[in-house]
């Protein structure tokens, strides 16, 4: 078990408080039950970043929508190396933070799944 993935219920419920997430950098969650398998990765915008400068934080399943492998370099390093995109670590398609939409790459055009989620008494819940 890698301790910088955190296992989460069916239901999506998490006990991650997003104060925990500093802008830049990513959290990684795994859901593993008997029906479905599959990592979400939630991205809090770098500050510079963040036009609404309100720490945007988005969440996405952690997989590349060119080849359907795991987009990190290794668990939670998402993003490239000036930290302006989320980068595959498989063929270097770079997709933009606040959609997903891959702007160059060999999946250009296409875009990573969005997970929806809410916060609610400062937790994150999943909606999966």
């Amino acid at each position: 078990m890698n301790e910088n993935i955190i296992y989460i219920s069916t239901t999506g419920e998490t006990f991650y408080s997003p104060k925990n997430l500093s802008p830049g950098n990513c959290q990684v969650f795994k859901i593993n039950d008997s029906s479905k398998s599959f990592e979400i990765f939630l991205i809090k915008s770098p500050l510079e970043l963040n036009k609404k400068k309100n720490n945007e934080i988005f969440a996405y399943k952690n997989i590349c929508p060119h080849q359907k492998i795991s987009l990190d370099w290794k668990p939670g390093s998402f993003f490239n190396y000036d930290k302006t995109a989320i980068q595959c670590s498989t063929h270097g398609a770079l997709f933009r933070i606040y959609d997903g939409f891959c702007f160059k790459g060999p999946c250009s055009g296409k875009s990573l799944e969005k997970v929806d989620f809410k916060i609610k008494n400062d937790k994150i819940i999943f909606f999966l």
